[in-house]
């Protein structure tokens, strides 16, 4: 996945998308990025992600039309690594 562009992750239900991003996440923070997960269909499990660190910030914004205006304060703040 390259940095710095917006990358969009497809597939059929059950395919693996979470587990792969799962993977991707840990990653960045084994590497000591901050990562910010926009939950905009407040669907995301916490306990799965209980373990992965305080570099890990999960927003759920109350109207899902927001979730693009809070991306896109995420990126310009310069400090996560990564947002999903």
């Amino acid at each position: 996945i390259p940095r710095g562009r917006i990358t969009e992750i497809v597939g059929a239900l059950g395919a693996g998308k979470t587990a792969l991003l799962r993977q991707v996440v840990a990653r960045v923070l084994h590497t000591g990025g901050w990562v910010a997960w926009i939950d905009a269909r407040r669907t995301l499990a916490a306990a799965p992600w209980a373990g992965m660190g305080d570099r890990l910030v999960v927003i759920r914004p109350h109207d899902t039309k927001r979730s693009a205006w809070c991306a896109d304060l995420l990126l310009r703040s310069g400090v996560f690594a990564l947002v999903v």
